[in-house]
Order: C-alpha cells, then sequence, then structure tokens
C-alpha cells in the first residue's frame, strides 16, 4: 500500500509504502516501490502523526474502577493493538 499526499507535522510533502503490513519507506516519489496492482490511498494533505493511535479514552475513575481502570484499559489497548496489525 501507498499513502499519497500526505504531510509531515512541519507541513512538508510525505509518502508512506506499507508491505507485508509494516512501514517499509517514508520519503517522497516512492510510486516506484508499488506494484501495479497496489493500494494508493491519496491522504489528501491530512497530517501523519506517528504513534498517536487513539487520542480519546475514558478511564473510569475516579468512581468505577471496578469496570475500568488505567491498568486494565491500557492492557485491553494493547491487546486490541496487535489483533489489528496482524
Amino acid at each position: 500500500m501507498l499513502l499519497t499526499n500526505a504531510v509531515n507535522t512541519e507541513g512538508r510533502p510525505l509518502e508512506i509504502y506499507v508491505k507485508d503490513g509494516k512501514i517499509a519507506a517514508v520519503g517522497q516519489d516512492l510510486s516506484t516501490l508499488a506494484a501495479e496492482n497496489e493500494t494508493v490511498v491519496d491522504a489528501g494533505g491530512l497530517t501523519v502523526l506517528p504513534a498517536f493511535v487513539d487520542l480519546h479514552c475514558h478511564w473510569r475513575t475516579p468512581g468505577f474502577e471496578y469496570k475500568e481502570d488505567i491498568e486494565t484499559g491500557s492492557r485491553g489497548g494493547r491487546c486490541s493493538r496487535r489483533q489489528s496489525s496482524r
């Protein structure tokens, strides 16, 4: 998969090539890496923010720790991330 027309946090153009579910290259003019029938996603100028996976969560603290707390919620997030990356 090739992600095109993205920008980095400084507003500079950026492309990302993903092979076998992992980032294989980051830069510009990466279209030569993509196969003829490869999926190409136009990011439309959106900013790529590495490591920002889930910016919004609600821990059940204070008062509802029996439902979820920071530890159990974090564990759950790690598990779901592992599943989605397989």
